[in-house]
């Protein structure tokens, strides 16, 4: 895995802990808040966009991450915030 794979995967993680810190901060009233769903929304489409630069070697490398489901689920908690 090159450099660059690596930035993209910790940039995922990191707006991936960002969209949790967001939702954890709010608590189960979260969805009712229209700056906090924005927020995590970005965080969300961040995690998208990063997802679809890692290489494929790189995605191949990771076993354990089921890379098209992670797409889809964001695609559709965006659509759904919309």
């Amino acid at each position: 895995m090159d450099e660059r794979d690596r930035d993209y995967l910790e940039a995922i993680a990191a707006n991936a802990r960002m969209a949790l810190g967001y939702a954890r901060e709010q608590g189960h009233g979260w969805l009712s808040d229209a700056k906090t769903v924005d927020a995590i929304g970005k965080r969300l489409e961040q995690v998208g966009e990063l997802a679809k630069r890692v290489s494929p070697h790189a995605l191949v490398a990771i076993s354990g991450v089921d890379w098209r489901g992670l797409l889809a689920a964001v695609e559709a908690a965006l659509e759904a915030a919309t």
